[in-house]
């Protein structure tokens, strides 16, 4: 897994190359295992280098989508993460101390919080292999965030996106008419898993790859997904085998073991609706795979050199019935997980004062965490159900009850509910658009927030309550207001690049067949 911007090590040894055909890459090794590129590190002076680093408390916390784990760490050490199907563990480098272990009680995630040997931590699943992704950062007062994906319970009310293979300029591989290459039989059949993935009630990205021009690299589909909180990342390709005109079948590859069952799975249930051989789930360096914030799979459906297979593929009841399969499949695996619609409450273990809250279920986090959590007033994460928002959803500024229910599903975390009432509402006014707003900034998306929220200002620019929502998302650092006048808590990775070296990035490279933070 890689490690977050502002994580302190060393290097070990010299700079090392590595030349594929016409490409060079240029990484160093550090002492934590990790191998990073040489322009996402920076030196730092002595006094900064890690070492005596103590780990003095943590805090763990749930709403609808989200489970935080969060520590206070008096040093931006670099750290191993593992997941091995029934438990997540941390182990810190440089590390003396960690805070003590303890039960979480009805937390969706985690069972536990077990230390040992001074510098690990093992956060244990509820149960074996129910486990979406995360992703790390520090936030912006220097504590490390871990956040993992909770378990939706099924498609329903999952963010999922659907990734076309190539597009563009990049038509993929060819078929025996040049006029359907892989790129169209796989914007073909992404459509058609779109549709049957929202008639389940999914939260739905298909990756637009009809470009007129130019290519949609696969750099920026993976951060369009990480943008959204994408759960799950499904990447539609088609297989080539041009020296073996006989082969067929299905295969699907993942990378993190938590995505090797849907993998599996998919792999499975789509050459049955093609009627071909399984070639199975198989392990593969993939970079739409290996972002370890989501679930990713890519699914090669079938053989585009083989004339039957590709004339399968060309057909719109062969892919209709992939599209079923993959939905369906997709769906299944999500419920097999399990889900909760309410939050785990707060947790803490370390000196935190005498003012923590401790709150449970939905009324989350409370106002404050005292001592030396997250600030002064974290806000509780609002309509996500981390509380804060408390029953102030029932304050709209329209008065009307349609509008009502959609604050009131935006407090409880049901997204999905909020997205239909404002659909069937006709009277696009000043409130519409600011909840359209909230839903967004859920969601993830920026600038579709900021838009809602200026329309809004602009409609009723007397609303002090849209105005604060606005000015969060203009000059905050990444806080956005919720109805109810309650804020998001920052989410922002640390900014200070203090760092013997630093990582400057947390996402795997792309194109060279190393792991490397950057």
């Amino acid at each position: 897994f890689p490690l977050p911007q502002g994580a302190l090590d060393y290097t070990v040894g010299s700079e090392l190359v590595y030349k594929n055909e016409n490409k060079t890459y240029t990484y160093y090794k550090l002492a934590s295992g990790v191998r990073i590129y040489r322009d996402d590190i920076t030196g730092v002076s002595n006094d900064a280098a890690p070492g005596g680093n103590a780990v003095t408390g943590v805090q763990v916390a749930s709403n609808s989508q989200f489970t935080d784990v969060v520590f206070d760490t008096a040093q931006q050490v670099s750290y191993s993460a593992k997941y091995t199907g029934s438990a997540f563990t941390i182990d810190f480098n440089y590390t003396n101390s960690v805070p003590q272990s303890q039960t979480l009680d009805k937390n969706p995630m985690f069972s536990s919080l077990t230390a040992s040997s001074n510098t690990k931590v093992t956060l244990t699943l509820n149960s074996s292999g129910r486990f979406l992704g995360y992703r790390a950062f520090y936030n912006d007062n220097g504590q490390l965030v871990f956040r993992f994906n909770n378990p939706p319970g099924g498609a329903s009310g999952a963010t999922i996106v659907v990734d076309p293979g190539h597009g563009g300029d990049d038509v993929g591989a060819l078929g025996f008419l040049p006029a359907y290459p892989e790129s169209e039989i796989t914007w073909e059949i992404a459509q058609k898993v779109a549709d049957e993935l929202e008639d389940l009630g999914a939260n739905v990205i298909l990756l637009n790859t009809q470009l007129s021009s130019g290519k949609y690299v696969i750099q920026d589909r993976v951060a369009d997904a990480k943008a959204k909180n994408a759960q799950v990342y499904l990447s539609i390709h088609c297989n080539s085998s041009p020296s073996n005109s006989s082969a067929v079948g299905t295969e699907v590859y993942y990378f993190n073991d938590y995505s090797k069952n849907l993998a599996t799975s998919l792999s499975s249930s789509i050459s049955s609706a093609l009627n071909t051989t399984n070639r199975g789930g198989k392990f593969g360096r993939y970079y739409v795979t290996r972002d370890p914030q989501m679930v990713g799979v890519l699914c090669e459906v079938g053989f585009l050199t083989n004339e039957k297979e590709y004339n399968k593929l060309l057909s719109d009841s062969y892919q209709q019935d992939v599209a079923e399969a993959i939905a369906s499949t997709t769906n299944k695996f999500l419920k097999n997980l399990g889900g909760s619609s309410s939050g785990g409450g707060f947790s803490s273990s370390g000196n935190y004062g005498s003012n923590s809250a401790s709150s449970g279920g939905s009324t989350g986090y409370g106002s404050s965490y005292g001592g030396s959590g997250y600030g002064s007033s974290y806000g509780g994460y609002g309509g996500a159900g981390y509380g804060g928002y408390g029953q102030q959803y029932g304050r709209s500024a329209s008065g009307s009850s349609v509008l009502d229910q959609v604050r009131i599903a935006i407090a409880t975390g049901n997204l999905t509910r909020a997205e239909a009432l404002l659909a069937n509402y006709s009277d696009h006014n000043a409130e519409w658009n600011f909840l359209k707003g909230a839903i967004c900034y859920r969601r993830g998306w920026m600038d579709e927030a900021k838009r809602y929220y200026q329309t809004a200002c602009q409609m009723d620019p007397g609303n002090a309550e849209y105005r604060q929502a606005l000015d969060y998302m203009e000059n905050g650092p990444r806080q956005a207001y919720t109805p109810g006048g309650t804020t998001f808590g920052t989410d922002l990775c640390g900014s200070n690049l203090c760092l013997p070296m630093c990582c400057l990035w947390s996402l795997c490279s792309g194109g060279a067949p190393i792991f490397c933070c950057i």
